[in-house]
C-alpha cells in the first residue's frame, strides 16, 4: 500500500507539472481540472467527505502569519538563514497565503532551547521536534497543554493526510499515542526500501580482488578475510600496517551482533514473538565477545579503537589502512572514496551485507527506520488558526506539495524523466562547488527531515556513486519482526526507564570493551556476576516496562 501512495503521487504531479509547464504565472498557483479530478479520483476510497474545498487554494485570502520552531538543517544552514529562503517555500506562501515567522534555536542549544520555550508562556503555532524526547513523551506533551490533540482536525481539514492513514492503518498506529490520540503531522518513511538498514559495514573492494577473496556471508567468512587483509599486504606497501577492522570510539563492530539473532537498536531490545528481550542478556551475546575477543587478541581489530575519535578515523582510513569499518553511504563511503581516489585511482568501497552464522541464511534482524520516528509537527495550544494551519500542512502530503518539498522547482531542481522526477545539475554538479545537501536546501526540503512524504526516488539520487546505491541495496534486509516498533512510555514509566537504562548501558559498554580487549579475559570472565550484576542495576524492571509498551502499542 505505500508504494502505492508514492506511485500516485509522482503520477498526480507529473500530470499536473506537463499541464502547467507552459500557463502563467497566475496558472502556477492552481491545478488544472483534469488534475483535480485525477487526484480527487485516487483519494476517494474511504475518503468521501474529503471535498475539494479543504484542499482549495490560497488557504486564506487574509494576510496570515504563523510562528513555527524548528532547529535549522545543517545543511541548510549553509545556504539559507532560514527556512522561509527556501524556494519551496516561497512558493508554498504563494499557493497557501500564509507566511511563516521561523523559528530556529541556535546549533547546538536545540534541547535547552525547547525546554525553555515549552515552560514559558509563549508557544510559537507549530513545534517541529522529536515528540519521543519529550519528557514522558507525546502523551506528556498532551498532557502538559504543550501541543493538541488532532484526530478531529485531521478528519475535517486533512485530506491528504486523512487519506495515507486510511489506507495504511499501520501508518495511523505509529503516529498515534497508546490511548489513541494524533500528536503530529508526521515525517514518514512509507517507501519499504527506507525502511534500511541506511547504513551498514564496508570494506576495502579493491583488496578483496587483488587478494582473489569474495564479499564475507558468514562471521566465518570475515574471520578469513580479515585474517588475509593482516598477513598478506593488500595495500602493496611491503609494511604490516593494515587494519584489518576499525571499529573507532563507537565500537562499531557491534553491527556484527545481527549474524546471532540480536540487535544494539533500541538500546538492545528486540522481540521475538511479541516477547521483549535483551539482548546484551542472552547465550548469544557471549558467542559474540567470544569472537572479538579472539579477532582482537589475533590483530584482526584496532586496537587503539577506544580512543579513536572522528579525525583519527578519517586519517587512518584516508591513508589507506584501514579494511573494513561501519559507516553511512555519504558520509564514509562516499566522501572517502572522493578523498582517495586522487592518489590511489584504484580505490574501491563497497557495502557489505549484514553477515549471518551459515551461508544461505538470511538476517534475522538489522537497523531500520519504522515509517515514523516520533518526528513532526505539533500544533501547540496556542494556535488560533487551527483550520489553516492544518489545511497548511496538509498541503504537505498532497502530490504538488509532496514534489514541492521533496524535490524543489521543476526545470530549476529537477526534471521528469521516463515519469519520474530527476535531480537537475543545479543540485548533482553544483556549478558554486555546494554539496548534494547544501544544493537540494536551496530549493526544498529533501535532504532532511519535515512533516511529510520521504520517497526512495529522492534518496537514492542523493548519493553521488552507485557504489553507494549499491551499499544502500547490499545492506537492506527484508525480515525485521525482531525489531521493536515506536514505542510511547508513560511519563511513570519514562523516569524510571531512563534511570535504569543509562546505567546498564554504561555498564554494558565498558564490560564489553574491557572483555574484548583482554582487560578483563574472556577465558575467566564470569558472565553469571555480569548477569548479577545487571539484574541489580534493574534490568528486569526495566524489561517489564518495554513489555507493557509493547503490549500496549499491540492493542492500538
Amino acid at each position: 500500500m505505500s508504494r502505492k501512495v508514492i506511485a500516485l503521487l509522482l503520477t498526480a504531479v507529473m500530470m499536473f507539472t506537463m499541464a502547467t509547464a507552459c500557463g502563467s504565472k497566475q496558472d502556477v498557483g492552481q491545478t488544472t481540472p483534469e488534475n483535480t479530478q485525477k487526484v480527487q479520483e485516487e483519494s476517494s476510497k474511504n475518503n468521501d467527505n474529503a471535498s475539494s474545498e479543504k484542499s482549495a487554494l490560497p488557504i486564506t485570502t487574509e494576510p496570515m502569519t504563523l510562528s513555527y520552531w524548528v532547529s535549522l538543517d545543517s545543511g541548510a544552514s549553509a545556504v539559507v538563514k532560514d527556512y522561509g529562503e527556501i524556494e519551496a517555500m516561497k512558493v508554498k506562501k504563494e499557493k497557501t497565503g500564509i507566511d511563516i515567522k521561523w523559528m530556529h534555536p541556535p546549533v547546538g542549544q536545540e534541547s535547552e532551547q525547547f525546554n525553555l520555550m515549552v515552560t514559558s508562556s509563549e508557544l510559537p503555532d507549530v513545534i517541529e521536534y522529536n515528540w519521543g524526547k519529550y519528557p514522558g513523551g507525546p502523551e506528556k506533551a498532551l498532557q502538559d497543554g504543550v501541543i493538541i490533540r488532532l484526530n478531529d482536525l485531521i478528519d475535517e481539514y486533512a485530506p491528504n493526510l486523512k487519506k495515507i492513514l486510511t489506507d495504511d492503518p499501520e501508518v495511523k498506529k505509529q503516529i498515534s499515542t497508546d490511548n489513541g490520540d494524533i500528536y503530529c503531522f508526521p515525517y514518514l518513511y512509507l517507501d519499504p526500501e527506507l525502511e534500511g538498514p541506511f547504513a551498514g559495514l564496508q570494506i576495502r573492494k579493491d583488496w578483496l580482488d587483488k587478494l582473489g577473496l569474495n564479499m564475507p556471508e558468514t562471521i566465518d567468512d570475515w574471520y578469513t578475510v580479515l585474517k588475509a587483509f593482516k598477513e598478506k599486504d593488500p595495500n602493496g606497501n611491503k609494511e604490516s600496517d593494515e587494519i584489518p577492522f576499525e571499529p573507532g570510539m563507537d565500537s562499531a563492530f557491534r553491527w556484527l551482533l545481527p549474524a546471532w539473532g540480536i540487535t544494539l537498536q533500541y538500546s538492545g531490545w528486540y522481540r521475538v514473538n511479541n516477547e521483549v528481550k535483551f539482548a546484551y542478556l542472552q547465550p548469544e551475546y557471549q558467542e559474540y565477545l567470544r569472537t572479538m575477543a579472539k579477532w582482537y587478541k589475533e590483530g584482526l581489530i584496532d586496537p587503539d579503537f577506544a580512543i579513536t575519535d572522528a579525525k583519527g578515523f578519517d586519517s587512518k582510513v584516508t591513508t589507506n589502512k584501514v579494511g573494513s569499518y561501519y559507516g553511512y553511504p555519504g558520509s564514509r563511503l562516499g566522501r572517502y572514496m572522493t578523498m582517495m581516489e586522487g592518489e590511489n585511482p584504484g580505490i574501491k568501497l563497497a557495502g557489505v551485507p549484514y553477515p549471518v552464522l551459515k551461508a544461505g541464511e538470511k538476517p534475522l534482524v538489522g537497523q531500520k527506520n519504522n515509517m515514523f520516528s516520533n518526528f513532526g509537527a505539533g500544533i501547540t495550544s496556542a494556535n488560533k488558526h487551527l483550520a489553516e494551519t492544518v489545511k497548511w500542512l496538509d498541503f504537505n502530503y498532497g502530490a504538488e506539495g509532496h514534489m514541492l518539498l521533496e524535490y524543489g522547482i521543476a526545470g530549476k531542481s529537477y526534471t521528469m524523466k521516463d515519469g519520474l522526477p530527476v535531480f537537475t545539475e543545479e543540485i548533482t554538479k553544483n556549478p558554486q562547488g555546494l554539496s548534494m545537501s547544501q544544493a537540494i536546501a536551496k530549493y526544498c526540503m529533501g535532504s532532511f527531515g519535515c512533516a511529510r512524504v520521504h520517497d526512495f526516488q529522492s534518496e537514492k539520487q542523493q548519493q553521488a556513486r552507485p557504489e553507494q546505491v549499491e551499499a544502500l541495496n547490499a545492506w537492506f534486509i527484508e525480515a525485521k519482526n525482531r525489531n521493536m516498533p515506536p514505542l510511547t512510555l508513560n511519563a511513570e514509566e519514562s523516569q524510571t526507564y531512563s534511570n535504569i537504562i543509562n546505567e546498564i548501558t554504561t555498564f554494558v559498554e565498558e564490560t564489553s570493551n574491557k572483555v574484548i580487549m583482554g582487560v578483563k579475559p574472556i577465558e575467566s570472565f564470569s558472565f553469571d556476576e555480569y548477569y548479577a550484576t545487571l539484574k541489580k542495576m534493574g534490568i528486569e524492571e526495566a524489561q517489564k516496562i518495554q513489555q507493557a509498551a509493547l503490549d500496549r502499542y499491540n492493542k492500538r
